[in-house]
């Protein structure tokens, strides 16, 4: 290294051939003066010793040696400042002498078993190096795994930039580790609020798998923040995590694309899993280091079902199968360089299946956080789905409370009329028996005295009296006969254009006499064209207004006023009877023109029967008009009714 220069071309690896001396302890005093060390062997570094040939026959892992390099340097080499060498892990304790002095020692070298104490631990050895030849000895014990000796490279460089390399390489396994650490917490977390999909428990569990292995190789991570941490345990929770791991990807897997994934690929990794992790727990290193090249082998199974998995997902349109295939191929390229690498056939790029992992594991946290990001956008758009779904239903309630309501409403008015109908009907019956019973009380009376002759010059006289109650009677039958009629539709009626305004003057002339009679006021007022017509049939419409007059004169005291006045509104003709009685009350005004339905007596006589203004409603109506009543108590009442008016010109006569 005589031309190399550390602060221009910075680092170089100390590979090459070294001297190996076998089953020998030496350190640099026997290699000082005149003493004799005995012949070296020679071994190219870095690979282990296992399979070196020494006195004619190949050595195993187990046993102890000594490895010396002279490295010259050139003869400025002082000016360049402290160097340092980058010990890498060493299977599986060692000491390191450079110029003479012990530098640096991990775990206890020995001669047997029971004097060695293995330990992993990488370390950053400074010195200050002299110009000219520089000496390194390494003495190596291994009893407890299946390798011995240097299997990674050893480097040799200025202090700083051997620091500044080892903080990169140490930050950026710290990164791997906390970010796998990280993201499996994560998943576990969402696995623990929706436990029907076990994706992201896999993925979870399988991230802290390779977040703890990451802390356990490389930078030996775990040691450092555990120093005294057994050396066994850490070795066994290091196959553990490689063991463990494929089956956990292979159950990610499976319920990543259960379509793609046969069931019996991840039992088997399970069940292949957990027979290679009981055999590293009940057996010691040197014995379970041995299980994992097979492992390897069969992991290649799990690696190919997978591959294919990922390829058929990719095939079918699966979310997220393009990337996830890509980072997995990625992934298996880092593994079998890894591979290499740990079989000392390829030491070039280093270990990189860490990286590919990061790789593969971002990948996937974009898959499942793509996953559950459209399971919320199908939430958000089902909850305001939902939002609608429950505001129409709201209205729809509301609407339908509102129609129960007026339902309601409707049956409590019909109940209400019903009930007042029966009244009424009650209340008919009475009057009827009463109305009866009277002048056939009457008829009988006169007709036992003409009978039997008691008063002879009065006979004629009491056969007066019985025509007159029988008139009476017959008057009271076609009245309820006429209302049944009415109410049956069974009336004919001979519907006729009707000049309304000189009719209704020519009417009201004898009405006018009437009510003068009575010892009331008379006025009658016209506010329609000449000429306006309607079509009714005067003799129902001459009932009407008679039987409205006739009740006006008996509700009025001598001295009060009627008035009737035909107004034209629209396509409407309305007539309007207003006296100055005593008016009705307003809780009594519906139901007047109810059949059957009486005030009482009236000025000390009998109140008829009540079927005048339930017959005035039918032919009203059957007329296609309207008819209702305003009244205010002690002011007097106004009856009106309306007729519609009848296109003038046109004739038309019909019976209906």
């Amino acid at each position: 290294m005589t031309e190399w220069d550390f602060a221009r071309q910075g680092v170089h690896p100390l590979d090459g051939e070294w001297e190996f001396y076998w089953n020998e302890l030496l350190e640099p005093a026997d290699f000082a003066g005149n003493a004799a060390p005995p012949a070296p062997g020679w071994i190219a570094l870095p690979h282990s010793w296992n399979g070196s040939v020494v006195d004619g026959r190949k050595i195993g892992g187990e046993g102890y040696a000594t490895f010396r390099l002279r490295v010259r340097l050139p003869g400025t080499a002082d000016s360049v400042g402290q160097l340092a060498v980058k010990m890498p892990l060493v299977f599986t304790s060692y000491k390191l002498w450079i110029n003479g002095t012990l530098l640096a020692e991990t775990g206890t070298v020995g001669t047997d078993r029971s004097s060695v104490t293995p330990a992993f631990q990488t370390k950053l050895v400074s010195f200050t190096p002299r110009p000219g030849d520089n000496e390194i000895v390494l003495q190596v014990a291994n009893f407890h795994h299946l390798r011995g000796g240097v299997t990674k490279k050893l480097e040799l460089g200025t202090l700083g930039e051997m620091s500044r390399k080892s903080d990169l390489k140490l930050g950026m396994e710290l990164f791997l580790a906390g970010s796998l650490i990280i993201m499996g917490w994560y998943h576990l977390g969402l696995y623990s609020f929706r436990r029907k999909d076990r994706t992201p428990l896999y993925f979870g569990l399988l991230a802290l798998d390779v977040g703890i292995r990451t802390l356990l190789v490389g930078e030996t991570i775990w040691t450092k923040m555990f120093p005294h941490f057994p050396w066994e345990v850490a070795l066994k929770m290091e196959y553990w995590t490689f063991y463990l791991g494929f089956p956990l990807f292979m159950m990610y897997v499976r319920h990543l694309y259960p379509d793609e994934m046969s069931k019996w690929f991840p039992r088997l990794s399970v069940w292949t899993g957990i027979a290679f992790s009981l055999v590293v727990l009940f057996t010691p290193g040197r014995i379970y280091t041995h299980t994992l090249l097979p492992y390897e082998l069969i992991s290649l199974v799990w690696m190919g079902a997978a591959a294919a998995s990922f390829f058929l997902a990719w095939r079918n349109g699966r979310d997220g199968a393009r990337i996830v295939t890509m980072t997995t191929l990625i992934l298996y390229a880092t593994v079998i360089n890894d591979y290499l690498y740990y079989s000392e056939r390829f030491t070039l790029l280093g270990s990189l299946s860490s990286h590919g992992l990061l790789l593969l594991f971002f990948a996937n946290a974009y898959i499942l956080s793509a996953r559950f990001s459209r399971a919320f956008t199908a939430v958000e758009i089902m909850s305001g789905q939902l939002e609608e779904t429950n505001r129409l239903l709201e209205d729809k309630v509301a609407e339908r409370t509102a129609s129960l309501a007026e339902t309601n409403r409707k049956l409590t008015e019909a109940y209400n009329e019903i009930k007042n109908i029966e009244q009424s009907r009650r209340q008919m019956l009475a009057n009827i028996v009463h109305d009866l019973r009277t002048p056939l009380a009457s008829i009988q009376g006169y007709a036992e005295a003409v009978m039997d002759d008691l008063e002879p010059a009065r006979c004629k006289e009491f056969l007066e009296m019985i025509f007159s109650k029988a008139t009476d009677l017959n008057e009271l039958v076609e009245q309820l006969f006429l209302l049944s009629q009415l109410e049956n539709k069974a009336v004919l009626f001979d519907l006729r254009p009707v000049e309304f305004a000189s009719w209704l003057a020519e009417l009201c002339r004898p009405l006018e006499t009437d009510v003068r009679n009575a010892g009331l006021d008379f006025a009658l007022a016209v506010q329609a064209e000449d000429g306006t017509e309607v079509l009714a049939d005067p003799a129902k419409v001459k009932q009407v207004l008679v039987n409205l007059v006739l009740n006006a004169v008996e509700h009025t005291p001598p001295g009060g006023a009627i008035r009737v006045e035909c107004v034209r509104q629209g396509r409407e003709l309305v007539v309007s009877v207003t006296d100055t009685g005593a008016g009705i009350e307003q809780d009594v005004l519906p139901l007047i023109f109810n059949r059957f339905f009486t005030t009482g007596k009236i000025r000390g006589k009998k109140s008829g029967l009540g079927l005048g203004l339930a017959i005035c409603k039918e032919i009203v109506q059957a007329h296609g008009g309207r008819i209702w009543a305003q009244s205010q108590p002690g002011k007097g009442s106004t009856f009106c009714f309306s007729l519609p008016v009848h296109k003038t010109g046109v004739p038309e006569t019909r019976v209906v």
